[in-house]
Protein backbone atom coordinates (compact mmCIF):
# COMPACT_ATOMS: atom_id res chain seq x y z
CA UNK A 1 0.00 0.00 0.00
CA UNK A 2 0.92 3.63 -0.19
CA UNK A 3 0.26 4.41 3.46
CA UNK A 4 3.86 5.47 4.10
CA UNK A 5 3.60 8.22 1.48
CA UNK A 6 2.29 10.85 3.86
CA UNK A 7 2.55 13.67 1.35
CA UNK A 8 -0.12 12.03 -0.81
CA UNK A 9 -2.51 12.43 2.12
CA UNK A 10 -1.97 16.20 2.09
CA UNK A 11 -3.92 16.37 -1.17
CA UNK A 12 -7.00 15.19 0.72
CA UNK A 13 -6.98 18.21 3.03
CA UNK A 14 -8.59 21.20 1.40
CA UNK A 15 -6.37 24.29 1.82
CA UNK A 16 -9.31 26.24 3.19
CA UNK A 17 -9.72 23.78 6.07
CA UNK A 18 -7.75 24.39 9.20
CA UNK A 19 -6.17 21.49 11.09
CA UNK A 20 -5.45 21.57 14.81
CA UNK A 21 -2.56 19.15 15.27
CA UNK A 22 -1.87 17.81 18.73
CA UNK A 23 -0.13 14.95 20.47
CA UNK A 24 -2.40 12.85 22.66
CA UNK A 25 -0.12 13.59 25.64
CA UNK A 26 -1.12 17.24 25.35
CA UNK A 27 -4.54 16.18 26.65
CA UNK A 28 -2.98 15.20 29.97
CA UNK A 29 -3.00 17.72 32.77
CA UNK A 30 0.52 19.17 32.81
CA UNK A 31 1.90 22.69 33.23
CA UNK A 32 1.31 23.01 29.45
CA UNK A 33 -2.43 22.28 29.85
CA UNK A 34 -3.71 25.85 30.18
CA UNK A 35 -1.93 26.92 26.98
CA UNK A 36 -3.23 23.89 25.12
CA UNK A 37 -6.83 24.42 26.27
CA UNK A 38 -6.67 28.12 25.41
CA UNK A 39 -5.23 27.44 21.94
CA UNK A 40 -7.78 24.71 21.26
CA UNK A 41 -10.61 26.97 22.42
CA UNK A 42 -9.40 29.77 20.15
CA UNK A 43 -9.09 27.36 17.22
CA UNK A 44 -12.64 26.10 17.79
CA UNK A 45 -13.86 29.65 18.46
CA UNK A 46 -15.12 28.59 21.87
CA UNK A 47 -14.61 31.56 24.10
CA UNK A 48 -15.49 29.95 27.40
CA UNK A 49 -12.57 28.25 29.12
CA UNK A 50 -12.31 24.56 28.30
CA UNK A 51 -12.51 22.38 31.37
CA UNK A 52 -9.71 20.17 32.54
CA UNK A 53 -8.64 17.50 32.28
CA UNK A 54 -9.17 16.88 28.59
CA UNK A 55 -10.10 13.24 28.35
CA UNK A 56 -10.84 10.88 25.53
CA UNK A 57 -14.41 9.65 25.65
CA UNK A 58 -16.37 7.55 23.20
CA UNK A 59 -20.05 8.54 23.45
CA UNK A 60 -22.45 5.63 23.69
CA UNK A 61 -19.72 3.20 24.73
CA UNK A 62 -20.77 1.08 27.67
CA UNK A 63 -18.43 -0.12 30.37
CA UNK A 64 -17.24 -3.66 29.83
CA UNK A 65 -18.03 -6.42 32.28
CA UNK A 66 -15.31 -8.22 34.24
CA UNK A 67 -15.68 -11.19 31.87
CA UNK A 68 -15.37 -8.98 28.79
CA UNK A 69 -12.29 -7.30 30.25
CA UNK A 70 -10.68 -10.72 30.86
CA UNK A 71 -11.34 -11.64 27.23
CA UNK A 72 -9.87 -8.34 26.04
CA UNK A 73 -6.83 -8.74 28.28
CA UNK A 74 -6.35 -12.29 26.97
CA UNK A 75 -5.92 -10.95 23.42
CA UNK A 76 -3.29 -8.38 24.34
CA UNK A 77 0.32 -8.92 23.39
CA UNK A 78 3.52 -7.63 24.92
CA UNK A 79 5.12 -5.98 21.90
CA UNK A 80 8.45 -6.02 23.75
CA UNK A 81 8.68 -9.82 23.66
CA UNK A 82 11.51 -11.02 21.42
CA UNK A 83 9.11 -12.86 19.10
CA UNK A 84 7.66 -9.46 18.07
CA UNK A 85 11.02 -7.81 17.38
CA UNK A 86 10.53 -7.71 13.57
CA UNK A 87 7.08 -6.18 13.99
CA UNK A 88 8.47 -3.62 16.44
CA UNK A 89 11.26 -2.83 13.98
CA UNK A 90 8.70 -2.15 11.24
CA UNK A 91 6.59 -0.01 13.58
CA UNK A 92 9.65 2.01 14.56
CA UNK A 93 10.46 2.70 10.90
CA UNK A 94 6.92 4.00 10.39
CA UNK A 95 7.05 5.97 13.62
CA UNK A 96 10.30 7.76 12.83
CA UNK A 97 9.23 8.40 9.23
CA UNK A 98 5.90 9.84 10.40
CA UNK A 99 7.56 12.04 13.02
CA UNK A 100 9.98 13.43 10.46
CA UNK A 101 7.21 14.11 7.94
CA UNK A 102 4.98 15.77 10.54
CA UNK A 103 7.80 18.08 11.56
CA UNK A 104 9.33 18.85 8.16
CA UNK A 105 6.22 18.93 5.97
CA UNK A 106 2.86 18.84 7.72
CA UNK A 107 3.52 21.37 10.48
CA UNK A 108 4.79 23.87 7.90
CA UNK A 109 1.47 23.95 6.05
CA UNK A 110 -0.28 27.32 6.48
CA UNK A 111 -3.55 25.66 7.50
CA UNK A 112 -2.00 23.59 10.31
CA UNK A 113 -2.16 24.98 13.84
CA UNK A 114 -0.01 23.52 16.63
CA UNK A 115 -0.34 24.49 20.27
CA UNK A 116 2.88 25.01 22.23
CA UNK A 117 5.12 24.12 19.30
CA UNK A 118 8.26 23.40 21.37
CA UNK A 119 6.41 21.06 23.72
CA UNK A 120 4.71 19.33 20.78
CA UNK A 121 8.10 18.78 19.11
CA UNK A 122 9.51 17.38 22.34
CA UNK A 123 6.61 14.91 22.49
CA UNK A 124 7.06 14.07 18.82
CA UNK A 125 10.73 13.24 19.44
CA UNK A 126 9.56 10.30 21.55
CA UNK A 127 8.36 8.66 18.32
CA UNK A 128 12.04 8.07 17.51
CA UNK A 129 12.56 6.01 20.66
CA UNK A 130 11.72 2.34 20.96
CA UNK A 131 9.42 2.14 24.00
CA UNK A 132 10.78 -1.32 24.78
CA UNK A 133 14.30 0.07 25.05
CA UNK A 134 12.95 2.85 27.25
CA UNK A 135 11.21 0.28 29.46
CA UNK A 136 14.43 -1.70 29.73
CA UNK A 137 16.33 1.31 31.13
CA UNK A 138 13.67 2.78 33.39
Amino acid sequence: TNRGNFTSHMEKIEPSRKVFLYHVDQLKETPHGPTFRSDLGNFLEVFQPLSKPMIWYRPGQKDVTVEQQKEIDGRKIDICEERYSKLRETLMVHSTTAAEWIQSVFMLQPNVVVSDRDYFLKLLESWNLDPCQMRKYS
